[in-house]
Order: C-alpha cells, then structure tokens, then sequence
C-alpha cells in the first residue's frame, strides 16, 4: 500500500501478485491485489482478483462493494436449504456469560453476541459461514439440532456448546 501512495503503481502490483501467489487460499491478498490492479487500469484483473477473493471468503464486502462500483455482476454465493438452516438456529456458549444467537429471516443466517450488534453469516460449505464486516468464520457441528459451533477469528478457534 505505501508503494500505491507513492504512486509506485507496478511495484504494488508485482508485489500484491507475489502476495496473492503466496498466500493462494487467503481472501485479503486477492481483495488486495485487486486494488492495486485497479489502479493499474487494469479493470479484468481486478475483477479476477476481487471474485477470487469472493471465492475464498463469500463475507468480503470491500470485494463485493468494488464488483458493484465496477458495474459487474458478483456472485450470489452458495445456498443452504431451509431445514439445514434451521438445525442452527439457538444459542452456543463461547464463554460463560458470553453467547453467540442464531436466528434465521427468511433465508438469511444471522448472529448476535451478547452485547454486539448482529451480523449476516454467508455460506461457504453447507457447514461453514463466514461472518459479514469481521474476519471471523463458524463452522457447525453434524446434528439435528447442530449440538455445537466453533467460532475461527482473529487467530484463535473456540468451540461453543449449545445451551437453547
């Protein structure tokens, strides 16, 4: 990004690219590289970088957000049927005190931390969602209903029972 302000524009490029290349299955060095490819001009490379960033993390809404400035079409994601939405629907202790709600509107996946706001979840498996606006991702437990979810952010994995 220093490169980009200096206006170093094929040095961010090449080293976005190298970053991307690195780190082929994380979304943020793709997202990034599309950036930088946008300010190159080069408008189809951006595209590529930003929808595989989109692969990688369906919840990346800078990806999403430059797709539509773009004016291309960004991809809807994948879909979970409505009886598997439905088994993780409740409550999962993170820790004692802290609980992590699941709560469906019609399609949509949506969680609430105690004293958080709430928050979009998008499918990337039909066990795993990634948690819209945060680097965070759940991954739900085989069952009807899932007895627990484990929560993947900021570096740390934490298991939550369900308690409703």
């Amino acid at each position: 990004y220093e490169a980009l302000r200096r206006g170093e524009v094929d040095a961010a490029v090449a080293l976005f690219r190298l970053n991307a290349e690195a780190f082929s299955e994380a979304w943020n060095p793709h997202d990034s590289l599309g950036e930088a490819l946008l300010a190159a001009g080069d408008r189809a490379g951006a595209e590529a970088s930003y929808r595989r960033a989109l692969e990688l993390n369906p919840a990346v809404t800078s990806a999403r957000d430059a797709l539509e400035r773009l004016g291309a079409e960004t991809p809807t994601g994948m879909t979970v049927p409505e009886a598997v939405l439905d088994r993780y629907v409740g409550a999962y202790e993170i820790q004692p005190g802290f609980v992590l709600t699941v709560t469906r509107d019609g399609r949509r996946l949506l969680t609430q931390a105690t004293g958080q706001g709430v928050a979009e979840v998008l499918p990337t498996s039909e066990t795993e969602f990634s948690v819209v606006g945060f680097e965070a991702r759940l991954v739900f437990e085989s069952g009807d209903p899932a007895p627990a979810v484990t929560l993947f952010q900021g570096g740390r994995e934490v298991r939550a029972p369900r308690v409703e």
